[in-house]
């Protein structure tokens, strides 16, 4: 499955867009791409665009290993991180719910929002919506909203 990762620049924001089948396999090595970039910066927020998977191997015992290593990783660190889900269908609205709920057992060190598009992304991030502009062009078929 094709994975895209990103640090935009102007935003401070690092963003990855998956598509297809997906497997933990998938999400962990995104994870490892992102923190393995030398623009990305510890606690720099994150948007997650799920929007185009199609299917996911993904079961619960290995979500819960992935947010108790996201969550790991942060506290190592001592940076908080705010991580946007975007996505659109029942199946990846009920991993990124999965992934949350998992996230929270710990603390707040790790905050995560799930939204249908990228203007809410935006808000929930708190960034002004010309930010809009230095997403990839996938994000931007909601910019009349804002």
């Amino acid at each position: 499955m094709p994975i895209h990762t990103s640090i935009l620049k102007p935003t401070g924001v690092a963003y990855r867009r998956f598509s297809g089948a997906i497997t933990m396999a998938d999400l962990s090595g995104s994870s490892e791409c992102m923190h393995s970039d030398p623009l990305y910066k510890p606690g720099m927020p994150q948007v997650v665009n799920l929007q185009d998977v199609t299917d996911a191997d993904i079961g619960f015992r290995e979500m819960l290993k992935f947010a108790t290593l996201t969550h790991e990783r942060y506290r190592i660190r001592g940076e908080q991180v705010h991580i946007c889900i975007v996505c659109n269908s029942t199946l990846t609205g009920h991993l990124a719910q999965m992934f949350q709920a998992l996230t929270m057992l710990e603390d707040d060190l790790v905050t995560i929002d799930i939204v249908t598009g990228f203007p809410e992304a935006l808000a929930h991030l708190d960034l002004p919506a010309e930010s809009l502009a230095s997403f990839p062009p996938e994000c931007h078929d909601e910019a009349y909203l804002i």
